[in-house]
């Protein structure tokens, strides 16, 4: 009667084994269901972001965008600009003498009240001259206010001025109102008062007054 109960055992032990496979099989396909749902969930809430990022630009009004566009120009670092000089041709810069393109009217002349206050010495200073500009048709054109004792031009950049010394305080002011505001070769003339003076040569003089005594070659 042994045997009989040995073999219900074993074919009871082979149903429980079984049993046992199908339910882990069971879990892990589950499982794995739930992990493939999860990526895809995932998968749909990143592309929903990118609708949204979507949505909220093509919402955005052109003037918006605009602004958008220009803060990022403006972030961009600028570069200095130089204005260039006008162009002009060679029949006005290869002359003997300048001329004014057009004289200022008396109008737009500054008064005597103001020249006289201003101008103190017999030196100006002449600022936005054409590169272009020599001295000696310069020169000559400064003529026309009086004596020039000294006139030299010096360059900056895209620019250049002139320091004139005159013979007189008087042709000094005839020049500041004749030239200031005016244009030269398409550019408007600044004229300044100089603070440098022409030093006059003086004799020389010895100690307290006395003057040194010349001794005559041998």
């Amino acid at each position: 009667m042994a045997k009989p109960t040995t073999k219900v055992s074993t074919e009871h032990e082979l149903m429980e084994k079984d049993t046992q496979q199908d339910e882990n099989t069971s879990t892990n396909e589950v499982a794995n269901e739930e992990d493939s749902f999860s990526e895809n969930s995932d998968g749909d809430d990143h592309d929903d972001d990118d609708d949204d990022d979507d949505d909220d630009y093509n919402n955005k009004r052109p003037a918006d965008l605009a602004i958008e566009s220009n803060k990022n120009v403006d972030s961009a670092p600028k570069k200095a600009k130089i204005a260039m000089p006008p162009a002009v041709s060679s029949s006005l810069v290869d002359v003997e003498k300048y001329e004014l393109d057009s004289p200022l009217s008396e109008a737009d002349q500054p008064s005597d009240e103001d020249t006289e206050s201003k101008i103190t010495s017999s030196g100006l200073i002449l600022f936005g001259l054409h590169p272009l500009v020599r001295e000696s048709p310069l020169k000559k054109m400064c003529e026309e206010y009086g004596v020039v004792v000294n006139l030299t031009v010096r360059s900056t950049f895209a620019s250049r001025y002139g320091h004139v010394e005159f013979e007189s305080v008087d042709a000094a002011r005839k020049c500041y109102q004749a030239l200031n505001g005016a244009k030269l070769l398409h550019k408007a003339i600044l004229v300044q008062p100089s603070k440098a003076e022409t030093k006059k040569p003086t004799e020389e003089v010895g100690v307290e007054g006395i003057q040194p005594e010349v001794v005559a070659p041998s």
